[in-house]
């Protein structure tokens, strides 16, 4: 029959050779070549979706395998806009098993470019003499001390032996990930930062712990076949970025990152590593409290592990600011203001914030009991904005940083003497001096674990910093009832007097160091040593006086002295 439509549509007569086809390809039990025969007759006749139906019968009845079937329906799909990944997994079966067909390399090469996968394209092009030099500035590459290393290898700390690699088939443009079965070092990440490889790290820890939570969006082609690639943009970042200010909102400091291909990550970084079913369990509650992604547009938590058959397979993913290996795009960290890359990707880096794992377990309990996880009320941020109302100071410093400047020794000094005790994990000195360009997240938390337990006080403010305190109001007065127990004037007693240790509690290897311990220690002797002197000589005096009285005692404040037979004073309660 298919022969009889082939003549009578080379003859022009379609209306007939579509019933025919409509007929002739409904027949059960045809062999594949008969399929192939009515397919490339649907192809003719624009009937995609049957052609495609008919390619796919002939792939299934096939006894071996046949590049022109996979070529045929690759190309259907193609035309039909459907499937992409299935095309790309098609072309490239053909292409390793027939390798000099040059129809299928120039197929995979367009949709490789319509899908944004440049790099694999290149792969595939047939242009020999075609110039990469791109016409622009020069750019140099950084100069990656060990430092910046280093925070990469801890920020992304997983498996301690073994990674993979994503490795590009030249023939096919096809990306597979290669396991390594070696430490990754600074080397390997220095070559991942220059561009040079694409590594993929396994979260998974021997210990089974996890350093970090992360997010994925990304976009569902298949369903999206009639909305132009702008559209598809907004639909994913919209998406992204609603599920970004959802998180942050609540108090999780979160980083976005834009990934090639049309998706996007949400990263949590952990201050220690957590049990990976503690942050799995984290993962999964918190995407169901995300806000619900945009038509078109899947989220899903990243997990160190999969399923595979019966077992958990650990699982690779590619590692933040590397150059994808399809598309020769890198993964870039965006800035929350601008919602474009961040200039200084390095500096990005030191900026991050990491969350304490109770918080997390907090957060866990308020979603399981049906609660919302949002803070109740922030009252480290009352006690702050109590405190830059009340002292100019401390206002005058925060309002340079806000400006983005950076703080001189001396006003970090402040800074952290104050806002340092109005917190626990310090949420609030990282908040206070983020915007300072010389802000670093490890070094700042480092410092604030080396905070002495007692608070700079108003003397040493103006003492260290009468730049400021000459051009502002400083002359707070305080109350007795704030300056009880000894305490000694501070900003702080602004906020809460119990901050500001009492005269007693000063004289502890707590709150003081030994060097100012042993001052104290020494102006007492001294003390001491004067006032002896000071009795001795009242001693002397007054037994002289009792000597001379025909009762040698006297009455003084409810006691009695008296002068004793070995000339001494004896003090007696009445």
């Amino acid at each position: 029959m298919y022969v009889q439509a082939r003549k009578l549509l080379e003859q022009g007569f379609e209306d007939r050779v579509r019933d025919i086809y409509l007929h002739g390809r409904s027949k059960k039990g045809q062999s594949a070549q008969d399929y192939a025969a009515w397919a490339r007759i649907g192809e003719e006749l624009d009937l995609l979706s049957q052609a495609r139906e008919d390619w796919q019968r002939a792939l299934s009845v096939t006894p071996h395998f046949c590049a022109d079937y996979c070529i045929g329906l690759a190309r259907v799909l193609t035309q039909l806009n459907e499937q992409p990944e299935r095309v790309v997994r098609l072309l490239q079966n053909v292409i390793s098993k027939e390798p000099d067909r040059p129809e299928p390399r120039t197929m995979l090469a367009q949709v490789y470019r319509s899908l944004g996968w440049d790099q694999a394209a290149r792969c595939l092009d047939q242009e020999k003499n075609r110039s990469d030099k791109k016409i622009g500035p020069r750019r140099f590459p950084r100069d990656l001390d060990q430092q910046i290393l280093d925070l990469f290898l801890k920020l992304f700390g997983g498996k301690e032996v073994g990674y993979a690699e994503e490795v590009m088939n030249s023939e096919t443009g096809a990306v597979n990930l290669v396991h390594k079965e070696t430490p990754m070092g600074r080397g390997d990440v220095k070559e991942h930062l220059l561009g040079h490889r694409s590594l993929a790290w396994y979260p998974l820890r021997s210990d089974l712990t996890v350093s970090i939570i992360t997010f994925m969006y990304h976009l569902k082609t298949a369903g999206l076949k009639d909305v132009g690639p702008r559209t598809r943009s907004e639909l994913l970042w919209n998406s992204a970025w609603e599920g970004f200010r959802y998180l942050k909102a609540r108090g999780l400091p979160v980083v976005l990152e834009d990934c090639p291909g049309l998706s996007a990550r949400i990263w949590v970084f952990l201050e220690k590593p957590c049990h990976f079913l503690m942050t799995r369990r984290m993962a999964k509650l918190l995407v169901q409290k995300l806000p619900f992604p945009r038509s078109g547009v899947s989220l899903c938590p990243l997990l160190p592990t999969v399923a595979r058959g019966m077992k958990w397979e650990e699982q690779a993913h590619p590692m933040p600011l590397g150059v994808d290996k399809r598309s020769g795009i890198r993964r870039w960290f965006l800035d929350e203001q601008t919602k474009e890359p961040a200039p200084d990707q390095l500096l990005f880096l030191h900026r991050i914030v990491c969350i304490n794992p109770s918080r997390l377990r907090q957060i866990v309990q308020k979603i399981e009991f049906g609660g919302d996880f949002r803070p109740f009320a922030d009252l480290d941020q009352q006690s702050l904005d109590l405190l830059l109302s009340k002292c100019p100071v401390i206002k005058t410093i925060g309002d340079k940083a806000a400006a983005g400047r950076i703080l001189n020794r001396k006003e970090k000094v402040a800074v952290f003497y104050t806002i340092g005790f109005l917190d626990q994990d310090n949420s609030l000195l990282h908040r206070f001096l983020n915007p300072c360009p010389d802000y670093r997240y490890k070094a700042v938390a480092r410092q604030a674990k080396n905070i002495h337990p007692r608070p700079i006080s108003c003397l040493k403010l103006r003492s260290s910093l009468p730049e400021i305190t000459a051009s502002v109001d400083c002359n707070c007065l305080f109350g007795p009832d704030q300056l009880s127990d000894g305490r000694y004037p501070s900003p702080l007693l602004h906020v809460n007097p119990m901050l500001v240790p009492t005269e007693d509690e000063r004289l502890s290897i707590q709150r003081s160091t030994v060097k100012e311990l042993g001052r104290h220690y020494l102006n007492i002797s001294q003390e001491i040593s004067s006032l002896e002197k000071r009795r001795d000589i009242l001693a002397r005096e007054l037994a002289e006086g009792l000597s001379r009285k025909s009762r040698p005692w006297t009455k003084v404040n409810g006691s009695i002295l008296s002068l004793e037979n070995d000339g001494n004073i004896r003090i007696s309660s009445i």
